[in-house]
C-alpha cells in the first residue's frame, strides 16, 4: 500500500509564508544591503549565504519549507512512497520558467542529471548520489528510485542547491554562470559584479497574486558600519548580519531585528599535521578555550556557547548526558604533557578571513592560547582566499563559522564525512571509519530511537577526536525598516533560508 507523504492541501502551506495582519500592498523596490557578494549564479552550486537572496529567489525547489518548518508543497503539489526506495512526485500544473517555457518532468530528471555531475560541482552532488535513477512517467509525474532505502532524501529536496533549471534553455546554449532562468518569483534584470544585483516580479509566477515588490536589489556592503548606516540613512531597507553590538540600538531606533542562532563557530583544525595529528593536543585545545568569556567579549553574550557538538539544546537528538567541554587550563596541560608537550613547546598558525566577527574571536583566542604559553601567531586574508583554504585544507588552524545544511543531524556528514562530505569536510583529509559508518547508518535508520542513538554516538566520537576547537553558535539576524512587512524569520538551522521567500514581502510605504 502506499504511503502518502505529501498532500495537496495542507493546513500550513507555503503561501502562509510571511503573512502579515495588514493588507499587502502590491509595488515598490526593496534594497538590501548585504556582506557578501555572489560568487556565482549557478544554482547548483551553493555560494554562501548571500545564494538564498539570489537563486532562491528566482528558482523553485520541488519542495520548500513553511513558517513552522516543516516541508510543503513547492513545484511538487504532492509526492508518496511505492516502496522505502521509489518516491513519486505530482507535479504542479501549470507553471512556467520566466522566458515562458513550461515546466515538466523532463526538467526534473534534467537538474537532478546535471546535480549529479561531477563537472558542475553540484553541492548536493554527494547528497543526490543516493539516487539510482530518475524517471519521467508522464509530463507532470516523477519517480525517483534510490539505490537503498534513505529517510533524509524528502528533507533533502527542500534545501538550497536541489532548485529546478530550464533544460530547453540550457541545452540551447544557456549560460548558468552568467545568466539565470528560473520559475521564482523574480528573475535577473541588471547586474554590475560585486557591486549591485536589480531583480525584477517573473510575470510568470506560478503563486498568484504573487511577488508583492516589482522587485528587489542586492548591494554589496562588507564593512558592517557602512551597511547599518545605509539602513538608518534609508538607503536600505534590509541589512544583514547585524553586528550583535547594533541590535539593540537598531530596535529602539524603530527597526525590525529578526535574530537566530543558526551558525556555528569553530576552529578548523588540520588533524593530518603536526602537532594537530594528536588527539590529545586537539583534546587540550578543547579545554583551554574560555566559551563563556568568548561570547561575552566577541559577540556581548547574546550566543550560545558549545560545549558538546553541534546538536542544539531542546532538539530530540540533543544529548543532555554527554561530557562537556569545559573551560580547564590545568586539564589542558595535562593533555598536552600525555601527548608529550609542554605547552611552550607549541607554536600555531591561526587564520582568520577579514571580518570582524571571525578576527575578534580569533584575538581573543589567541590570547587565551596565548595565556598558557602556547605561542600563536594570528593572520587575517581575505575572505576569497580563506574560501579557497577552507576547500583545500591548506591550514594549520582556521577559524570559521557555517550554518548546519540540514535541521536534521546527518548535516555532520556533510562536515565530517570522508568522502560524502562537502568541500570543507575533505580538504583537511580527516578520516575516521567508525564515523562514517554511524553517519552512514543514520541516513537509511528510520525509527526515531535508533537515529538518537546513532548521532549521541556520533557526537561521543567527535568529543574523544576533537578535530575542531566547538566554540558557539554565534548571534546572527537581519534588520529591516518598519516599513518592510512580510519578512519572517524561519526556525533553528532553517533561518538560512530567512532571505528565500521574498515573494512574501511587500513594503507599506
Amino acid at each position: 500500500m502506499k504511503r502518502v507523504l505529501g498532500l495537496c492541501v495542507l493546513s500550513i502551506a507555503l503561501a502562509c509564508l510571511g503573512a502579515a495582519a495588514e493588507e499587502p500592498i502590491l509595488g515598490g523596490t526593496l534594497r538590501m544591503g548585504v556582506v557578501q557578494d555572489v560568487s556565482t549564479f549557478d544554482p547548483h552550486v551553493y555560494a554562501g549565504a548571500v545564494y538564498c537572496q539570489v537563486q532562491m529567489n528566482v528558482y523553485d525547489q520541488l519542495i520548500g519549507v513553511a513558517t513552522n518548518g516543516d516541508f510543503a508543497p513547492q513545484l511538487a503539489l504532492s509526492w508518496e512512497t511505492e516502496d522505502s526506495q521509489v518516491y513519486v512526485l505530482h507535479l504542479r500544473n501549470g507553471v512556467r520558467f520566466s522566458n515562458g517555457n513550461d515546466f515538466t518532468s523532463a526538467d526534473v530528471v534534467y537538474s537532478f542529471e546535471r546535480i549529479l555531475n561531477p563537472e558542475i560541482a553540484a553541492s548536493r552532488r554527494e547528497a543526490m548520489s543516493q539516487i539510482e535513477k530518475v524517471e519521467a512517467v508522464d509530463s507532470l509525474t516523477v519517480k525517483i528510485t534510490l539505490k537503498q532505502p534513505n529517510a533524509l532524501f524528502l528533507g533533502t529536496l527542500a534545501l538550497y542547491g536541489c532548485t529546478m533549471v530550464d533544460k530547453e534553455w540550457a541545452e540551447a546554449g544557456g549560460d548558468f554562470t552568467r545568466e539565470m532562468m528560473g520559475t521564482g518569483p523574480f528573475m535577473l534584470s541588471t547586474y554590475e559584479k560585486g557591486v549591485r544585483y536589480s531583480f525584477v516580479r517573473n510575470p510568470n509566477y506560478w503563486e498568484s497574486g504573487k511577488p508583492y515588490l516589482d522587485g528587489y536589489t542586492v548591494v554589496f556592503i562588507q564593512n558592517a558600519t557602512a551597511r547599518m548606516n545605509a539602513l538608518r540613512n534609508k538607503e536600505a531597507d534590509f541589512v544583514d548580519f547585524v553586528p550583535w553590538q547594533e541590535m539593540s540600538a537598531l530596535r529602539y531606533q524603530g527597526f525590525t531585528i529578526t535574530p537566530s542562532l543558526s551558525t556555528a563557530m569553530f576552529v578548523r583544525l588540520n588533524t593530518t599535521r603536526p602537532p594537530l595529528d594528536n588527539k590529545l593536543v586537539r583534546q587540550a585545545l578543547n579545554y583551554a578555550i574560555d566559551r563563556e568569556l568568548l561570547n561575552f567579549l566577541a559577540w556581548g553574550g547574546f550566543g550560545e556557547p558549545l560545549k558538546a557538538g553541534l546538536i542544539p539544546e531542546g532538539t530530540s537528538y540533543y544529548s543532555e548526558d554527554l561530557e562537556r567541554w569545559e573551560y580547564d587550563p590545568g586539564k589542558a596541560i595535562t593533555l598536552l604533557a600525555e601527548a608529550g608537550y609542554k605547552p611552550e613547546d607549541i607554536s600555531l598558525v591561526l587564520e582568520s578571513m577579514d571580518w570582524v566577527g571571525h578576527s575578534d574571536s580569533a584575538t581573543i583566542i589567541q590570547e587565551q592560547l596565548s595565556s598558557l604559553g602556547i605561542r600563536v601567531k594570528l593572520t587575517i586574508q581575505p575572505i576569497p582566499l580563506i574560501a579557497e583554504k577552507r576547500q583545500t585544507g591548506d591550514y594549520l588552524m582556521l577559524i570559521d563559522g557555517q550554518k548546519p545544511t540540514s535541521p536534521d543531524p546527518d548535516f555532520y556528514t556533510n562536515w565530517f564525512h570522508s568522502s560524502l562530505g562537502g568541500q570543507y569536510a575533505v580538504g583537511t583529509g580527516f578520516s575516521l571509519p567508525e564515523l562514517d559508518r554511524l553517519l552512514e547508518e543514520g541516513r537509511t535508520v528510520s525509527d526515531p530511537a535508533e537515529r538518537e542513538a546513532i548521532y549521541r554516538a556520533v557526537e561521543t566520537l567527535l568529543l574523544d577526536e576533537a578535530p575542531w576547537i566547538f566554540l558557539q553558535y554565534r548571534p546572527d539576524g537581519e534588520a529591516t525598516a518598519n516599513s518592510v512587512k512580510g519578512y519572517v524569520g524561519l526556525p533553528g538551522v532553517l533561518a538560512l533560508y530567512n532571505q528565500a521567500y521574498l515573494e512574501n514581502v511587500w513594503l507599506s510605504k
